[in-house]
C-alpha cells in the first residue's frame, strides 16, 4: 500500500497486477535501493557526522577542511563552489537518509547546517557536539580572535 493513495492501490495496481504487470509497489523499492543519488547524499550525510557530529556548521568551515572526506566529496574538482554546494545541500535538507538528516538554518552567507541523527547512540552524539560548540563559543567570547587550543 501506498500510504494515503488506498483507493489508488487498488484500483490502478489491482488492474496491473491482474493484466500480469508487475506490482508497480515493488518495482518503486527497486528504484529506491539502487539510486546514485541517494548513495551520493548518504556518503556526504556519513562524513559530514563523522567530521562534525551535530555541530552547526557553515560551507566556509568545510572550505577550511580541505583533508576531510566531506570537503572532497562537496568540492571533488579541489575548489569549494558554495553556489553549487548550496544548491546540493538544499536538495538534501530535512530528507531523512538512512538514519541521519541535514537541517538548515539561516540563509544565504550566513547559513548554518548541521546533520542530526536518529541512529542508536545519535542523541548522545548530538549532545556532546552542542556541549562542545557551547564552550568553544564560550571561549571565543572570553579571548575573541586569540588563537585557541582545544583541549579533548
Amino acid at each position: 500500500m501506498l500510504g494515503s493513495f488506498e483507493g489508488w492501490d487498488r484500483l490502478i495496481v489491482g488492474c496491473l497486477v491482474w493484466c500480469g504487470y508487475a506490482d508497480p509497489t515493488l518495482t518503486r523499492k527497486d528504484i529506491e535501493v539502487n539510486n546514485p543519488t541517494v548513495d551520493e547524499y548518504l556518503a556526504i550525510l556519513e562524513a559530514w557526522f563523522s567530521r562534525f557530529n551535530s555541530l552547526w556548521t557553515t560551507l566556509n568551515d568545510i572550505d577550511k577542511e580541505r583533508d576531510s572526506e566531506i570537503f572532497k566529496l562537496l568540492a571533488p574538482t579541489g575548489f569549494l563552489r558554495t553556489r553549487s554546494a548550496g544548491k546540493k545541500l538544499s536538495q538534501m535538507v530535512d530528507r531523512p537518509i538512512a538514519g541521519l538528516k541535514l537541517v538548515r538554518f539561516g540563509k544565504n552567507a550566513r547559513t548554518k547546517y548541521r546533520v542530526e541523527s536518529s541512529r542508536p547512540g545519535g542523541e548522545t552524539e548530538r549532545a556532546k557536539a552542542e556541549e562542545k560548540q557551547k564552550a568553544s563559543a564560550e571561549i571565543d567570547a572570553l579571548f575573541g580572535d586569540e588563537p585557541k587550543v582545544m583541549v579533548q
